[in-house]
């Protein structure tokens, strides 16, 4: 994806965040359930579930806040996953990479179901900025069924961006 269509998600991401009274700051780290950052997912997310977590589409993405100093220190993108054991079986191992200005910067193979954290340092070029959109994408997802029309891949939880130390 170009770095003009980047900029379009995020200047869209804006304009959702002047409107909404609610949602004063974006924030560099939340759950996933909490409605008051949805806004934050920006694409590849379904509705909450049970009040704790969210399914994704094969491709997802997320807009944090850099905490300050990432700049300098650098930081890491953290995402608490589960794959279901049902979705290795079916699918095989699955592939989760990350992307940040349409540049790759991590990928992590998981090949077994379990709960799982995602970590990957995010490049310091790309922590100037007061909102960055991350690009994450799994090589294979479940197609939709007939009585379920959404494409899933897996459960995310919980989001964040924390300074390296």
């Amino acid at each position: 994806m170009g770095v003009c269509l980047q900029r379009t998600y995020v200047a869209a991401f804006c304009l959702l965040i002047a409107g909404c009274r609610r949602f004063s700051e974006p924030a560099s780290e939340f759950d996933c359930s909490d409605q008051t950052r949805a806004g934050q997912l920006l694409s590849g997310f379904w509705q909450v579930e049970e009040g704790r977590w969210r399914w994704t589409a094969r491709e997802f993405w997320i807009a944090l806040r850099p905490p300050d100093g990432a700049d300098l220190s650098g930081a890491t993108v953290n995402l608490q996953i589960f794959v279901p054991d049902a979705q290795i079986a079916k699918l095989g191992p699955m592939t989760l990479t990350a992307f940040v200005n349409g540049r790759q910067f991590g990928s992590k193979t998981f090949t077994a179901g379990g709960s799982y954290e995602y970590s990957e340092e995010v490049p310091k070029d790309a922590l100037a900025t007061s909102l960055l959109p991350l690009r994450f994408v799994f090589d294979k997802a479940a197609a939709p069924w007939t009585t379920d029309g959404r494409e899933l891949a897996a459960v995310v939880t919980r989001v964040g961006l924390s300074l390296d130390r």
